[in-house]
């Protein structure tokens, strides 16, 4: 008796950690948790590595927002060195804020490009482990009452 009272306990045990999926990823705000803990962009490419095409997308994502990061800071200075001399009773350069216009202009597409491919490698990312829970289930233990060496019991068969 002890002995069915235990195996109940592991398998139920069992089912209650193999039903958990604590590693997918949510988006809230264009932004990602995972457990609770924000992610940023590198942390993000790290947690789905494990699924070969939500890591090809996210690696795209991490390069095209580098690309916009890279466009969009001379692009902001661009415009504000102007702006600064204007409200300084200077003489401003209006060429170069409109320089900086046109690269914060690009950087813009491809911000959004990234924002879009992260969140596909996120949903694959997810929709894997989802799999992963599938193909968990379908491998759940059946229990029966049958002839075992020791006499009557109950057995289990996956």
């Amino acid at each position: 008796m002890k002995q069915t009272l235990t195996l109940i306990m592991i398998v139920i045990s069992l089912s209650v950690t193999g039903q958990n999926l604590a590693d997918t990823i949510s988006i809230e705000h264009s932004r990602f948790y995972q457990n609770g803990k924000m992610l940023n962009m590198k942390q993000l490419v790290q947690a789905v590595k494990s699924n070969q095409q939500a890591y090809k997308k996210m690696h795209s994502a991490q390069g095209n927002r580098t690309l916009a990061s890279i466009l969009s800071f001379p692009g902001g200075f661009l415009i504000g060195y102007p702006v600064g001399t204007a409200i300084g009773g200077g003489e401003p350069n209006w060429v170069l804020a409109c320089v900086g216009a046109g690269l914060i202009a690009i950087a813009i597409p491809i911000t959004i490009t990234a924002k879009k491919q992260a969140t596909e490698g996120v949903k694959l990312y997810n929709s894997s482990l989802s799999n992963e829970a599938f193909l968990y289930k379908k491998q759940k233990p059946e229990f029966t009452l049958g002839v075992t060496q020791n006499g009557l019991g109950l057995v289990m068969m996956f």
